[in-house]
This record gives structure tokens, C-alpha cells and sequence, in this order.
């Protein structure tokens, strides 16, 4: 208590003291307290740590993109190699361990130049192509069915004498080996004799025919009958060969 003194009164005063009090510091704000900012009518909820909030819906876009993109990807490879692969044969794997021993070129140069010497004969095309060696003999128009046959029976000698049919020419078990087709004909036209001598790897023994003659006759006029009635057709109502069609304006 402090007394003050004066003329007429005596007031005292009554005085409290301070206590001490201790300066606290602010709290650190660590962004847990941080209220979620908005933008828009939509806000960010913050999560406890710190990264925004995932629905559904942001999944469901994923996993969509991705089921898109796995046949978009398959289609545009798939292209990609079709349009670098445009021109080029398509080499597959249809013969893996057959065809031993194999036909070099070599070999079909060799061969092309005894079926040169072949009496009559005056172009000789060899080629090789899917396993097939093919020969082609182009004899003169005036060549009859004997003269045609011969030279096809000596070339077919040549061949195998220049490849030992059963290593080349005959199959054993799943192994397939070459088969040989040979083609004698003296013109390309509707009269033309064509001759073929053809075997596979699977036949004990070739096989001898004129493609340019019907194997059976009846089977041939019939067929040319059928064909002529699909150029010809024959109208409803009509009779005889000659006939009108009356027609009204």
C-alpha cells in the first residue's frame, strides 16, 4: 500500500504488482493447420501429407487411357511393319528341317545346261520355287506328240541323274524332300501339245499326262456345254434357234 499525503485527505492507493510474464512465442505452422485453398466452386482437400486427395474418378481415367492405349499401340506396330514390309516377299518357316540335302544354284545352272543339249529342244527355262524344281521345255511348232514325249522322258533322266531321286525327290517319314514338275510343249495356243511329267516327294512313281487332252471326254462336254449355256443364255418363251422376241413400244 502507498499512502499519498495531501492538504484536506489522505487517499491511499492500492497498488498490485506485475507479474512476470513469460514471452511465448508463435506457433510454427508445419501446413497441418493450413485451411484448403479454393479455386472455383471446387476446393483441394490437403491430406496429412500434404498431397491433394484422389477420387475414383481420377482411377477410372487411368485405367481407360490404358486399355486404350494397349490396342492403339498393337494396330500402329502392326502397320508400321506392314508399311516397311510393302514389296518384300513374306518368308516363313514351312520347311524347317526338310529339303536335305538342298538344290543350290549351282546345281540348277549345271542341270540347265544338259537339258540345253536335248535334241529339238530350243528354250529351256529350270526354276525352284516353294520346294517344286520346274522345267520347261519349248519345242518347235511343227513337233509332234512322239518328239514331245521323248524329250520330256530325257530330261526327266538328266534330272535324276544329276539328283539322286530318293535323297532329293523321296520323303522319309515327317522329312519332306523336293518335288519335280517338267513341261515340254511346242506352241502356247488353243491346238498346242503340252506334255508333264510331275512327282512329288510323297509318290513312289511319277506321273505322265497331256494337259492339253481332256482325261475324260464325256466330263469335258459337259462342262463346255454348261459354259456355253452361261454365254448364251436362252430366254423364257422362246423356241428354236432363230427365234424373235416381239417387243412393244
Amino acid at each position: 500500500m502507498k499512502k499519498i499525503i495531501g492538504p484536506e485527505k489522505e487517499n491511499t492507493v492500492e497498488i498490485t504488482p506485475i507479474k512476470d510474464v513469460k514471452k511465448t512465442a508463435p506457433k510454427k505452422d508445419n501446413g497441418k493447420n493450413k485451411q484448403p485453398k479454393t479455386k472455383g466452386k471446387r476446393a483441394k482437400f490437403a491430406s496429412k501429407d500434404g498431397r491433394g486427395k484422389r477420387d475414383w474418378s481420377f482411377y477410372a481415367i487411368v485405367v481407360s487411357l490404358i486399355i486404350i492405349l494397349i490396342p492403339t499401340l498393337i494396330v500402329g506396330v502392326t502397320l508400321f511393319r506392314a508399311t516397311r514390309g510393302t514389296g518384300k516377299p513374306i518368308i516363313g518357316h514351312r520347311f524347317d528341317n526338310d529339303l536335305a540335302p538342298k538344290i543350290e544354284k549351282d546345281d540348277m545352272s549345271a542341270l540347265q545346261q544338259s537339258l540345253e543339249s536335248i535334241k529339238g529342244v530350243e528354250k529351256v527355262n529350270v526354276e525352284l520355287k516353294t520346294a517344286t524344281l520346274r522345267i520347261y521345255l519349248d519345242m518347235p511348232q511343227e513337233s509332234d506328240k512322239k518328239a514331245v514325249e521323248a524329250a520330256a522322258n530325257e530330261a526327266e533322266k538328266i534330272l535324276n541323274s544329276k539328283f539322286d531321286p530318293k535323297q532329293y525327290f523321296s520323303a522319309e517319314g515327317s522329312k519332306l524332300q523336293y518335288d519335280y514338275e517338267i513341261y515340254t510343249y511346242n506352241e502356247l495356243s488353243e491346238d498346242s501339245l503340252i506334255y508333264i511329267i510331275n512327282k512329288t516327294s510323297r509318290m513312289t512313281k511319277a506321273n505322265k499326262q497331256y494337259l492339253s487332252e481332256p482325261v475324260s471326254k464325256e466330263m469335258r462336254d459337259e462342262l463346255l456345254e454348261i459354259q456355253n449355256n452361261r454365254d448364251n443364255p436362252v430366254k423364257e418363251g422362246v423356241e428354236g434357234e432363230g427365234a424373235e422376241v416381239e417387243t412393244t413400244e
